[in-house]
């Protein structure tokens, strides 16, 4: 064995080997993951917690909602005795409008209706009155895309509605194309601004002040869509215009607290007689669609409605990505508006002439009442 001088005894004291060197490393590096790892366990528990908590909180409160909570006597809340209390609602003449009508009658409501078809009106309002003989009606033939400007509303509904007590307003009236925006046309984005947005904003700012100033509160509701919840690409005019009118709702229901009940209604998928689609338990009637969204009038700011729209909206968020949703739906309108060979009105054209007007979509959505023409243009419907 080699006699290892004085020098180098000193350096293997200083200077320690490579191996040695590596394993004094890994000590910090161990000693601070074992010292964190029970703030690490704590910090992922708590976020579990949370989330279940969370979960428990929305299933509780959706059993409240759909079978313990008693919903409000509608009538006696918004109705003043001894005086004709009128319900307004806009896209009346059809679907989920029209179903509105026949329950607010049913209640004891006069009703009035707001749309673009005046003759269309008068004979819908003719079976309310045969159901409701008591009932007085009014119609008012107004046309959502031609009328655009704030006077419009002040001298056709304002002037028409005027001196009557309002308890309660339904903006129900929409418009739907579904297409890459870029492929859209000018007059169907002009439709979807004018009839999604405007309409809501101007209905309500002309009624607003008979409604905030009678003797009891009113109601305010405007149907909005589930699409309105997160930005859908594919039909990103429609949810943009339906999510403004959604916190229209949602804004007055804390400014006017107390004086007027206002709701957002984020509707599915309901059939009517106008998109031809049948209920099957994911899509449902309008009857049952409209006593969905009623249970909560007076109670909530915002509501899904029935328990089956509650349901898919639960899981659209609170389980699924939003980036596989706007993949799935982004997919499912494209292929659609490329198969229609890049025009969206199309197959809306085509399921009409065969009796089923205005089913744009399979994957979803739907065109509700007042589909109307925009300006001068062609009517997309009928081209006339």
């Amino acid at each position: 064995m080699a006699v290892k001088s004085p020098s180098e005894r000193v350096r293997e004291l200083l200077i320690p080997s490579a191996g040695e060197a590596a394993a004094t490393a890994k000590q910090p590096l161990i000693a601070v993951a074992y010292t964190a790892a029970p703030a690490l366990v704590t910090f992922c528990a708590v976020i579990g917690a949370y989330r279940l908590g969370r979960a428990a909180w929305v299933v509780a409160d959706a059993f409240n909602r759909h079978v313990l909570r008693k919903p409000h006597d509608l009538y006696e809340r918004y109705a003043i005795a001894g005086k004709d209390s009128w319900v307004v609602v806009t896209g009346g003449s059809d679907g989920i409008g029209l179903e509105l009508c026949h329950d607010m009658a049913r209640r004891g409501f006069n009703v009035c209706m707001i749309a673009r078809n005046a003759q269309k009106m008068e004979e819908k309002l003719a079976e309310v009155s045969a159901e409701c003989p008591d009932v007085k009606t009014k119609a008012v033939a107004f046309d959502f895309s031609k009328l655009t400007h704030f006077s419009d509303y002040e001298e056709i509904i304002g002037e028409s509605l005027k001196g009557l007590d309002i308890a309660m307003l339904f903006c129900n009236a929409g418009y739907i194309r579904t297409g890459p925006f870029i492929g859209l046309k000018p007059y169907e984005i002009e439709s979807s601004v004018t009839i999604n947005a405007l309409h809501p904003f101007y209905t309500t700012k002309v009624l607003i002040d008979q409604m905030a100033n009678r003797a009891k509160r009113s109601a305010m509701v405007v149907t909005a869509s589930g699409l309105a919840h997160l930005a859908v690409p594919g039909c990103t005019d429609y949810s943009a215009t339906k999510s403004m009118a959604s916190f229209l709702a949602e804004g007055l229901n804390y400014e006017l607290q107390g004086r007027v009940d206002c709701m957002a209604w984020h509707n599915g998928k309901t059939a009517t007689k106008m998109n031809g689609l049948v209920a099957d338990g994911k899509v449902i009637d309008a009857e049952v669609a409209v006593a969905g969204m009623l249970r909560d009038l007076g109670y909530e700011s915002l509501t899904y409605g029935h328990k089956a729209h509650a349901k898919s909206m639960f899981m659209v968020t609170n389980v699924f990505p939003v980036w596989k949703l706007k993949e799935v739906f982004y997919n499912g309108f494209k292929k659609e508006f490329e198969e229609s060979g890049g025009d969206s009105t199309a197959t809306a054209r085509k399921l009409a002439e065969k009796g089923r007007q205005a089913k744009i979509t399979t994957t979803y959505g739907w065109l509700n009442d007042s589909m109307v023409s925009t300006s001068s243009r062609p009517d997309p419907l009928t081209g006339k």
